[in-house]
């Protein structure tokens, strides 16, 4: 497997081996064989959908491409593939080694695959459905965290003395 980014050596071993990165953990090596028979049972499942959950450094971004990978040698374009993560950075770096992992395989459909934030496939859902025009007199943009934090989140005394007094309008 290729990473996308630059990594020490340590980080690319584990990338490409997803049993050393169990083993750094202390590990026994039969519950090793049994996490890396998961992660290949998920990559290979047969069904339309598989849902990879668990916690951090577990191994479900190579999972994941694991499966994008399969799928496409398996024949499934690209466009009907979609690979979705929680946060913006978390998808950028599962799309930039899904599709290294791809381009070293030689598979073109790679990059025809979706991959998103779960608020960006779902605000794509609602255009696509024509919710957004009949519901929104704009269309909606996802913000930004400076613009959650201080206009959001912000209490409404706040954003009332960030506003131009009413006088001046």
């Amino acid at each position: 497997m290729l990473c996308a980014k630059d990594v020490s050596d340590d980080e690319s071993l584990l990338r490409s081996d997803p049993a050393a990165s169990f083993q750094t953990v202390g590990l026994r090596q039969e519950q090793v064989t049994e996490a890396v028979a998961i992660q290949d049972a998920a990559a290979h499942d047969p069904s339309e959908h598989v849902r990879v959950v668990a916690g951090p450094g577990t191994g479900k971004s190579a999972t994941i491409e694991k499966r994008v990978c399969h799928l496409l040698e398996s024949g499934v374009p690209g466009t009907q593939i979609a690979a979705i993560s929680f946060t913006r950075a978390a998808a950028r770096d599962l799309e930039a080694r899904i599709r290294a992992t791809g381009a070293a395989r030689w598979l073109a459909e790679v990059e025809n695959v979706a991959v998103s934030t779960l608020h960006a496939l779902a605000l794509r859902a609602l255009r696509r459905a024509g919710v957004l025009s009949t519901v929104y007199p704009a269309d909606p943009a996802v913000l930004q965290t400076w613009e959650l934090r201080n206009i959001f989140d912000a209490t409404p005394q706040r954003v009332i003395v960030t506003l131009r007094p009413i006088s001046n309008i």
